[in-house]
């Protein structure tokens, strides 16, 4: 084991595991050592645990892996559904320019 907590590490949303139990789900105090990789919905499936089913994986929502909610993270544990796009707020719009109905003849 290692000598630090999953949230401290980064690693709360990664396993070790073939279960699949996130490092913040496990009963020991510190993170396990070893290839970290993203916890899974089960052992049989290859996509990211969701744990509120809104169509973001938890380790997206919780960006920085603390296990913590943070300023400008969605909830990985809220059973209501996020903003489809929760970074669209740090994006500009672009808009194409407007085209006139009529073209000028050749």
């Amino acid at each position: 084991m290692g000598s630090t907590n999953a949230g401290a590490a980064g690693l709360a949303h990664y396993t070790t595991r073939v279960d699949q139990t996130k490092e913040s789900e496990e009963t020991s105090a510190v993170v396990n050592i070893g290839l970290h990789y993203v916890a899974t919905a089960n052992a049989t499936n290859a996509l990211p645990k969701d744990s509120d089913g809104d169509g973001i994986p938890d380790f997206v929502e919780d960006a920085n892996g603390n296990g913590t909610l943070d300023d400008n993270e969605t909830d990985p544990a809220a059973t209501t559904i996020e903003p489809a796009n929760p970074l669209s707020a740090d994006f500009p719009s672009v808009s194409r320019p407007q085209t006139s109905a009529s073209s000028p003849a050749a």
